[in-house]
């Protein structure tokens, strides 16, 4: 099936190219379900994006058109039950990602307390005359210690100057070979 959307003189319906059928597309005829718009031409979908919204317009147009008659062996009502279900889905997914998003912020604003607690309790322990800056406790708390972090730093300086050593003895810049 031809999943492109349509254009205004191309309009496709159960994956066949109407035009070559000679039909008109009508741009006047719309069914509006909410945030989506289907384009309807001669009664019959001509852009579609969810299964259950397409049902929608067909129970409607049906329920308008041909409210009485039965088709593959089903009433109006009986189709209508068949379709619930995915309304139902709809809804509870739906309201499950309303309720994630409130969560989410919920979540991010005990997150900004509970960051400011940690800091608060790291700073103490470092201040604390018996643990210090170097503690054990510290470091199983999952900070570095402070002598760990002065070597480290030391580390750095001294690769980073042997480095730049490096880069200036091979000849200078402005020495000239002949």
């Amino acid at each position: 099936m031809d999943t492109r959307q349509p254009h205004c003189e191309i309009a496709l319906y159960g994956g066949r190219n109407l035009s070559s059928h000679n039909r008109q597309f009508d741009s006047s005829a719309y069914v509006d379900t909410g945030n989506r718009r289907y384009s309807i031409m001669k009664g019959k979908f001509v852009t579609t994006i969810d299964i259950y919204d397409k049902a929608v317009v067909v129970k409607t147009k049906w329920g308008v058109m041909r409210a009485n008659k039965v088709f593959f062996g089903m009433s109006l009502e009986e189709f209508t039950a068949v379709i619930t279900p995915s309304k139902e889905a709809r809804e509870e997914i739906a309201d499950l990602e309303s309720r994630l998003q409130r969560a989410l912020a919920r979540r991010d604003e005990a997150d900004k307390v509970t960051r400011r607690a940690v800091i608060r309790i790291v700073n103490a322990v470092k201040g604390d005359p018996e643990e210090g800056e170097d503690s054990e406790l510290l470091a199983a708390m999952g900070y570095l210690p402070h002598t760990a972090r002065s070597s480290l730093i030391g580390i750095a300086r001294r690769s980073a100057a042997k480095a730049a050593q490096k880069s200036e003895a091979p000849g200078k810049a402005g020495d000239i070979k002949t």
